[in-house]
């Protein structure tokens, strides 16, 4: 069995909008300035999602079949997709040491599926077999 992680970024979902919100107020004036980071995230999202710059949900589920057309083993563990805030950066700098702890937990297969080395050589075999998948080492 092969695991993978898809991090979509915002999309235009019921998500947030089905969050609920915090029910103890006075608690929640407590923390002053981000008091309203729930009405403030949904201010910034809906105008968000009511730009051009908006993004479909579909590309989540496109992004999700062209990982299941990689073969078995070329896959990423990790796939940002929509804008990514800074997820790629962050898989980026966090890969090599999620691979040195599962490396001194004795787990070798999956510390190479998280070093970003050995990713990136599966990026080249995938391209090599013509995979239309853009495999991105994070």
């Amino acid at each position: 069995m092969e695991s993978v992680i898809v991090q979509p970024g915002p999309f235009p979902t019921r998500l947030l909008a089905n969050s609920p919100e915090p029910s103890d107020r006075k608690r929640t004036e407590a923390y002053e300035q981000i008091a309203d980071i729930r009405a403030m995230f949904m201010d910034a999202f809906g105008k968000f999602f009511a730009s051009e710059q908006s993004t479909n949900p579909q590309e989540v589920a496109d992004a999700i079949a062209r990982l299941i057309e990689v073969p078995a083993g070329l896959r990423p563990l990790r796939t940002v997709c929509g804008p990514d805030y800074g997820a790629t950066k962050i898989n980026e700098f966090t890969a090599p040491i999620q691979a040195d702890v599962l490396r001194s937990l004795d787990m070798p297969l999956m510390a190479a599926r998280a070093d970003p080395h050995e990713q990136l050589k599966k990026a080249e075999q995938a391209a090599a077999l013509g995979s239309r998948t853009k495999i991105v080492a994070t």
